[in-house]
């Protein structure tokens, strides 16, 4: 009864009609087919891709942050070894230059102290030759009042002596500055004049000054045994 209803609403007589109706109202197509699908699956994937794009720059940024970082860091580390080896390349040299300064200056203390001892060595082989020549010489008659070392002139000496005679006072010179010759002495400057001598005897007395044979001679060899 419905159909028939149906029938006669849409012009349709008889049953026989309705394949005909049936046939001409053909299928919609399916949704993923339709224009409207694709426009919004354009919009969606490009939404999808911008997003995507997105959050791999981000990641992308994110990574290179850090390194950018690691590098900043490994800069710094690196310009503090540089500048610890500098500072330490800087210590050595000043250490070189006091250990050079050092040197020249334990070098130039050796010389003194090898100059100072050659001067002390010559000078007691000079006193005692003078002491030795000085024993060899005096003659009977002869007394030696008198021997000393100028404050101001080293291996410079003062004698006095007195003899009862001038023969002997002169034979006394003439000994004594032969034998003071290997020690490299010799008397200058003598004087002998009448004096009374010991108990108001008679006599003359001898003033003398034993000097080097070289004067500066000692000066010249000290500075050669520094050497």
């Amino acid at each position: 009864v419905l159909a028939g209803v149906a029938g006669r609403g849409m012009g349709l007589k008889k049953a026989a009609d309705w394949p005909a109706l049936i046939a001409k109202a053909e299928p919609k197509p399916p949704i993923y087919k339709s224009d409207n699908f694709f426009r919004a699956a354009l919009i969606v994937g490009v939404l999808v891709a911008i997003g995507g794009t997105d959050g791999y720059t981000r990641i992308k940024k994110s990574g290179l942050d850090l390194r950018l970082e690691e590098l900043d860091q490994e800069y710094k580390d690196r310009r503090k070894i540089v500048s610890a080896i500098n500072n330490s390349i800087g210590e050595a040299r000043r250490i070189e230059t006091e250990i050079q300064t050092a040197k020249a200056e334990i070098e130039s203390f050796g010389k003194q102290v090898k100059a100072a001892t050659y001067l002390q060595q010559r000078r007691q082989l000079v006193v005692q030759g003078l002491l030795d020549g000085l024993r060899r010489s005096i003659p009977n008659g002869v007394v030696v009042r008198y021997l000393e070392e100028e404050p101001t002139a080293p291996e410079v000496f003062t004698l006095s002596a007195w003899a009862l005679t001038e023969v002997d006072a002169e034979e006394f010179i003439a000994q004594l500055n032969q034998a003071l010759a290997p020690v490299g002495l010799a008397v200058a400057g003598e004087s002998v004049f009448a004096q009374p001598g010991p108990k108001k005897l008679d006599g003359y007395g001898a003033e003398l000054r034993i000097v080097p044979l070289h004067r500066g001679g000692v000066e010249d060899d000290a500075e050669g045994a520094g050497q």
